[in-house]
């Protein structure tokens, strides 16, 4: 799971170039980019399917082509909580990716399982910051 995190947000800050300066721009710029390349394996273990810009909302579709994806429940949800909070404090931490997020944007992360089915959604949005950054409960949904 740990790898899942890196890989998300590594991927989300190197590849598509943030520019906090030009935010609409940057988001647009950046969303055009990856769907030009979709689908492609940011790793072995991840493929990033789609990217849409919706007004403000960057929707991005994950697919995870490794074991881990397919672990017992328990397991999945453990590993889904610790996704989420690591996916959301990383995002907000983020000094390019935050004044975007304030501004009102928002990074929607959609993860499905090799064989098309959900595992997980992630929302990450100024409300989301907020509580990650005061370290409140609301960070872990």
């Amino acid at each position: 799971m740990t790898k899942w995190i890196l890989i998300a947000i590594v991927a989300f800050v190197a590849f598509f170039h943030w520019n906090s300066g030009r935010t609409a721009r940057a988001f647009e710029k950046a969303t055009a980019e990856i769907q030009r390349r979709a689908p492609f394996e940011v790793t072995p273990e991840v493929r990033l399917d789609k990217a849409e810009l919706k007004g403000k909302e960057l929707a991005l579709s994950l697919t995870l082509l490794d074991e881990e994806a397919d672990a017992p429940f328990v397991e999945q949800q453990q590993n889904i909580h610790l996704l989420k909070t690591q996916l959301i404090k990383g995002w907000c931490a983020n000094k390019d990716l935050r004044p975007a997020i304030n501004d009102g944007y928002v990074i929607a992360v959609t993860a499905r399982r090799g064989d098309g089915s959900e595992l997980t959604r992630v929302r990450v949005n100024e409300e989301e910051c907020i509580c990650a950054v005061q370290g409140d409960i609301c960070v872990i949904r």
